[in-house]
């Protein structure tokens, strides 16, 4: 398994991996799933690619606050923007 980075976004921890060199892929899991959904696609292409993936807000293992935003696409949206704004800015 790739080493697990964390990355605060809009006020809550995400895990992440980021490995490899070359032109960028962001893996995005689905429901009821997380950044290891793409662990063994990365490790394969993390040789020719820089291969990112993080796991979706209330998705993993880190803990949510209860008073977080709500559960739905535009959270999920505004993370994901977040999240790319954050690796290459």
């Amino acid at each position: 398994m790739n080493e697990l980075r964390r990355a605060t976004l809009n006020g809550d921890v995400f895990e992440y991996f980021d490995v490899g060199d070359g032109p960028p892929i962001l893996f995005l899991h689905g429901a009821l799933g997380d950044l290891r959904t793409w662990q063994g696609h990365s490790e394969i292409l993390s040789g020719r690619y820089r291969c990112i993936g993080y796991t979706q807000r209330y998705f993993g293992r880190v803990s949510w606050r209860d008073e977080g935003p709500p559960f739905g696409v535009t959270t999920h949206a505004e993370d994901l923007l977040a999240f790319i704004e954050a690796l290459f800015h």
